[in-house]
């Protein structure tokens, strides 16, 4: 897992002009999943993620919220995501509205202490 500046070299799990990440995850040893927080100049954050154990398609989410352990983004379609050092949760995903998926963090980097 190669990453620069501006988060993973994967183009799906990268931040753009103007934003810097500041969490960077990967998960699952082998996997292809890849999770960038991105802050604008405003402060606001945008999780981009190259994940296709959950879409085939790069997609992104609006942050949600913080937990004392983790950080909360909300897809367009109501997946939640929740980003902690440990696992990457997905739930309310409308595409496997059954199963809760728990992605086992590989590599984490926070710019944020």
């Amino acid at each position: 897992m190669a990453a620069d500046k501006q988060g993973w070299l994967d183009p799906g799990a990268r931040c753009g002009d103007g934003e810097r990440p500041v969490l960077l995850i990967g998960a699952l040893k082998g996997s292809e999943e890849k999770f960038a927080v991105c802050e604008r100049g405003d402060a606001s954050r945008i999780l981009r993620a190259a994940a296709p154990t959950l879409r085939t398609q790069p997609f992104e989410a609006s942050f949600f919220t913080y937990t004392a352990n983790s950080q909360q983004y909300r897809n367009d379609d109501g997946m939640k995501l929740d980003l902690s050092k440990k696992v990457v949760t997905v739930t309310d995903d409308p595409q496997n509205p059954r199963y809760i998926v728990g992605l086992t963090v590989e590599a984490y980097w926070s710019a944020i202490y």
